[in-house]
């Protein structure tokens, strides 16, 4: 079980690997780029993108930290949750708008485990 909700825990070191695959400082290494060239697109105004909740986690500890390279696995993330953000020019320029809105349970009553500790 640890090598399966593990990576979603604290603050993870980049040397933690997920069910023995990719480590979270390869990940890093993935998402962080992806999100400064989209970022650098001038393109566009508002933007979706549909991720899965450790690409969500991703972006968000990236966000929160004024775009430090860290990963915040407490950071929940329920199946098919919104979280907004604003951006600005600056790489550091992030406003948290909402994070892990889920419609049919705004509140997340019911279960107190993460959509892992679920599974």
């Amino acid at each position: 079980a640890q090598a399966f909700i593990g990576a979603f825990e604290g603050t993870v070191s980049e040397d933690r690997r997920f069910l023995n695959g990719e480590s979270i400082g390869e990940f890093l290494d993935r998402v962080i780029p992806a999100i400064a060239r989209l970022r650098a697109q001038t393109d566009w105004d508002t933007v979706l993108l549909v991720l899965h909740g450790g690409t969500n986690r991703a972006i968000l500890s990236h966000a929160i930290t004024g775009g430090e390279r860290v990963f915040f696995g407490s950071l929940a993330q329920t199946a098919g949750c919104i979280n907004v953000l604003d951006v600005g020019e600056a790489p550091t320029d992030w406003v948290l708008r909402m994070s892990n809105f889920s419609a049919p349970s705004p509140t997340h009553v019911g279960s107190r485990l993460t959509t892992m500790g679920e599974l």
